[in-house]
């Protein structure tokens, strides 16, 4: 019986994140968002939001920042399925929907891979708003690869 784990690598990367030892954190609240991983385990992934003010318009998060957070996240939620430390991945497909404003505070945001094969892993994630309602849900499918692979 195979025993799903997380690779040596990804989990020392996600542990780093977890524990803001990692300029990626730092990168990510610079230039992205400011971003915590809270936990994580194999095929699950839970981050709390800062939301930064100068992204809402009109009582409500601009949805495409939104979008640009939810990538980074399922990327996290995908890091957690890959079992192999040379495999590596790219967004394929992304998809937001939005159920009610973000608007101030944090967001929580739970995401999970729901489905991993030989070259596709599906992730989601769902962005809760200060009262625990879902705000909104992303999905994404990521392209696996060994390292150094290119598609043609």
């Amino acid at each position: 019986m195979h025993v799903m784990k997380t690779s040596e690598r990804h989990t020392n990367l996600l542990n780093q994140m977890q524990n803001g030892e990692t300029g990626f954190g730092e990168w990510t609240r610079k230039n992205v968002a400011d971003l915590r991983v809270i936990e994580w385990s194999y095929g699950a992934l839970k981050m709390e939001w800062v939301l930064d003010q100068n992204y809402v318009f009109g009582g409500a998060m601009f949805g495409g920042y939104i979008a640009l957070v939810a990538d980074h996240v399922l990327a996290g939620a995908a890091m957690t399925v890959l079992e192999e430390s040379d495999m590596r991945f790219r967004t394929a497909q992304l998809e937001t929907k939005f159920f009610r404003p973000l608007s101030g505070g944090r967001s929580i945001i739970e995401a999970s891979a729901v489905n991993k094969s030989r070259n596709l892993i599906h992730v989601e994630a769902n962005f809760l708003n200060e009262n625990g309602k879902v705000a909104a849900r992303s999905t994404a499918v990521q392209s696996r690869r060994r390292e150094g692979q290119t598609t043609k």
